[in-house]
């Protein structure tokens, strides 16, 4: 009996890639890629290939999907997406440490072991199963939503959805840990904190090809900040080249151009990734200089508001938009989020108090 070849369209082929993975649906089976079917095809590589290069993940999935669409559209899909995958907590990345000798970890990804964190009436999944769902309870499995890159299960009342996950041999996460933020200061007491820390463990020598964040300038955008340190004096955030890796986020003192003293960010014992640590030192700074980083909220149909950023924000900020809220296309900004101003998402208590943002009029 021979096989029985049959023509399928990009969106039947997707469909059936979807079901492969254990999706029941993609988004409006359609010729384009959804974020949950690239979010399931990177949980897969990273379930046979981990610790890998971000690189690993990108060019696996845009191979997976070759011939579904257009190269480049999916490849800058399927980063966005392996982003929040990072955000929420499925891969890790774990600077300052190495994976081979040698070789430095910061573009490096591992798996995070399977977890979950309950949220109200939802419990989140997070983490990678070493083989996609065979750690994931028979019971459970039918009952698994998947919206965007999100994993979860709904709860009603006490139905013993947690008491299943950790008899599996999943992790609990309290909300408070997932979402845990940094000591709520203004931005003078935390720059002071910084300067203490440079003063008590920087290092000091030449940085070769050291570059560092200018002023704020509303006419240039965030990235066109980052310029040589010739003739500056005083505290800058910056960016310093290693032989492997991406240059590391560092907090230096400068006379004149020259490095007084640097500390290599994330600091010991720093909770968060060195680029959150620099982000949020830079906006204190540009807080300190008069000219606080902004955010602009516009008003949309109905109950909608589109927050747009102009600069980064630290990954506890982030992974709140992608919990409250959608990614959308920005429109003059760096990237922007759609938010229910009705479901009390507290983004702007956040950005407010923590990174010192003002809200743009």
């Amino acid at each position: 009996m021979g096989l029985e070849l049959k023509s399928l369209t990009s969106g039947e082929l997707l469909g059936v890639v979807a079901r492969q993975l254990g999706l029941t649906h993609i988004d409006g089976v359609s010729d384009e890629l959804s974020s949950a079917l690239i979010a399931a095809v990177l949980r897969r590589i990273a379930a046979t290939t981990c610790p890998c290069p971000r690189e690993v993940f990108v060019e696996g999935a845009v191979d997976a999907f070759t011939g579904v669409g257009e190269t480049e559209a999916t490849k800058l899909h399927v980063r966005e997406v392996l982003d929040s995958l990072v955000i929420l907590g499925d891969l890790l990345e774990l600077g300052g440490s190495t994976s081979l000798p040698g070789v430095a970890a910061e573009n490096w990804l591992y798996c995070a072991p399977p977890a979950f964190v309950v949220r109200g009436e939802t419990v989140l999944l997070l983490g990678i199963e070493p083989e996609d769902q065979a750690a994931l309870p028979a019971s459970l499995r039918g009952q698994l939503v998947r919206q965007r890159e999100l994993r979860y299960l709904r709860r009603k009342g006490d139905d013993g959805i947690a008491k299943q996950l950790r008899a599996a041999g999943y992790l609990e996460i309290s909300k408070a840990a997932w979402t845990r933020l940094p000591q709520n200061q203004s931005a003078n007491t935390f720059f002071e904190g910084v300067v203490r820390r440079l003063r008590e463990s920087g290092g000091q020598g030449a940085l070769e090809g050291l570059q560092v964040y200018g002023a704020a300038d509303e006419a240039r955008p965030y990235t066109s900040r980052l310029t040589t340190p010739a003739g500056r004096s005083g505290y800058y955030v910056g960016r310093r080249p290693q032989a492997f890796g991406s240059p590391i986020w560092v907090f230096v003192e400068l006379d004149r151009g020259r490095p007084v003293q640097f500390l290599d960010l994330p600091w010991r014992g720093g909770r968060f990734r060195g680029c959150d640590h620099g982000w949020r030192i830079q906006s204190a700074l540009d807080v300190r200089a008069g000219k606080p980083q902004t955010y602009r909220v516009v008003p949309l149909e109905g109950d909608l508001h589109r927050y747009e950023f102009f600069s980064p924000v630290p990954l506890w900020v982030e992974r709140k938009l992608r919990i409250e809220g959608e990614k959308v296309r920005a429109n003059g900004a760096l990237f922007a989020y759609e938010l229910d101003r009705r479901s009390g998402h507290g983004i702007d208590e956040l950005v407010q108090s923590y990174m010192w943002f003002t809200q743009a009029g």
